[in-house]
């Protein structure tokens, strides 16, 4: 994760529906002439976590945690990384809703970002976005490997407990649903580039089709 932004938001819309947008991150590099059979089960294991891991999870807190972004109109601002203790919360709460869940892996908050596998941010306008599993473990210790860029603490639960209950899932190596091949979703794909291009998301039509249209490969999918 670079300090700056990796993308150029506008300011914050307070409307109602927001949604997550994935980082970007490099393949699994796979040998040549590897059979499909292991390629599929190497693409499809690779994310995932060992039955009854413990991960510690730790909310950035110091003033430097912070990252500078460029508006579209040219402006520039930094924002923190650090949330507030009823954004912490809600998080928690989340992690609990996945525990009892009972999929297997326990979470634990660390004191300390050296201590933690994952690392979670609430920086405005970065939008609310995790790495995917295992991924988060080749993320540098003092960046984030979540975000919530938006308020958590509200009644409207879309954009709370919602939120991070689905970012959660994303780093306990879940990819979104509607990109499964095997779906069957057939999109009007103008008319999602044209209504995620708006605010609140303000999205680039790279950024849709990464997180929308863009189906994943076959040989990541089991189910």
């Amino acid at each position: 994760m670079p300090v700056k932004s990796r993308k150029k938001p506008v300011a914050r819309v307070d409307i109602a529906r927001r949604f997550c947008n994935l980082p970007r991150t490099v393949p699994t590099p796979l040998a040549p002439g590897m059979s499909p059979e292991r390629a599929s089960m190497i693409l499809k294991n690779n994310r995932k976590w060992v039955n009854g891991t413990n991960l510690h999870y730790y909310f950035f807190d110091k003033e430097s945690d912070a990252s500078e972004v460029e508006y579209t109109d040219g402006s520039k601002a930094t924002k923190t990384w650090k949330g507030g203790k009823n954004q912490q919360d809600v998080v928690r709460k989340a992690f609990e809703s996945w525990k009892k869940v009972g999929i297997g892996l326990n979470f634990t908050e660390a004191k300390a970002r050296e201590d933690a596998e994952v690392r979670i941010g609430f920086m405005e306008d970065d939008g609310s976005w995790s790495f995917i599993g295992r991924d988060i473990l080749k993320q540098p210790a003092n960046t984030r490997t979540m975000n919530f860029g938006w308020n958590l603490d509200t009644p409207d639960t879309h954009n709370g407990i919602d939120t991070a209950i689905h970012e959660i899932g994303h780093t306990l190596g879940f990819p979104h649903e509607h990109q499964n091949p095997f779906a069957g979703i057939r999109w009007d794909e103008e008319a999602v580039y044209e209504a995620l291009g708006k605010p609140p998301n303000n999205w680039a039509r790279t950024q849709t089709f990464d997180n929308i249209i863009k189906k994943l490969s076959a040989a990541e999918v089991s189910g």
